[in-house]
């Protein structure tokens, strides 16, 4: 799809449109929306901060039941996990941390120097684990290194998370499978395609 008609697609769901290629993975669009709206002042008359990215398709549901639990929490999203990986090594450990594709950040955060600076170091990686390593998990670190709660609407999960969204894959967490809310896009294409992950 060319840029005119993506453009035209899109402009009658969005306020506001930034098409960019800059190699950042989702926490570069993130930032470049960020600091959009810190220098519109938009961010002043905000109680909440959404960072969402395309790699998961809504399933129709209402979100109403995340937006609940999310009311009086600064820091949370859809799910959390108990694995990461250091940056450049890629060597695993127990990193808790909740996953970046849906974030929830509240005023109270989004409005300290140090998440600001945070933002605005975030660039082009080597490798999109150390964009996982260094914004996905980092941002988490540095949240509860700054006293708060990280929180999930889904239990703090053992296995690949993306995975249970598609609970018919791996039969995890069956009796949540109706209140799955999201698809990871990747599964969901394999899916419809045959594949089985």
């Amino acid at each position: 799809m060319v840029r005119s008609e993506l453009e035209k697609l899109l402009s009658s769901y969005v306020d506001v449109l930034i098409l960019k290629n800059h190699g950042e993975y989702d926490f570069g669009s993130y930032k470049r929306g960020f600091f959009f709206l810190k220098e519109k002042g938009i961010l002043d008359s905000a109680d909440k901060l959404i960072f969402c990215n395309d790699s998961v398709i809504f399933q129709g549901r209402s979100l109403e039941p995340f937006f609940k639990r999310e009311e009086n929490k600064d820091f949370y999203g859809f799910t959390s996990y108990k694995r990461g990986m250091y940056p450049d090594t890629f060597e695993w450990d127990y990193m808790l941390h909740i996953q970046s594709y849906f974030l929830s950040i509240s005023k109270e955060i989004y409005s300290k120097d140090w998440f600001i600076d945070f933002m605005s170091s975030i660039e082009k990686q080597n490798h999109k684990y150390n964009v996982v390593a260094k914004y996905e998990i980092g941002i988490s670190k540095l949240i509860e290194n700054h006293g708060y709660e990280l929180t999930s609407f889904y239990p703090k999960l053992e296995t690949e998370p993306c995975r249970t969204f598609l609970a018919r894959f791996s039969g995890f967490h069956k009796e949540l499978e109706e209140l799955f809310f999201l698809e990871k896009r990747q599964y969901a294409t394999a899916y419809n395609n045959g594949i089985m992950m």
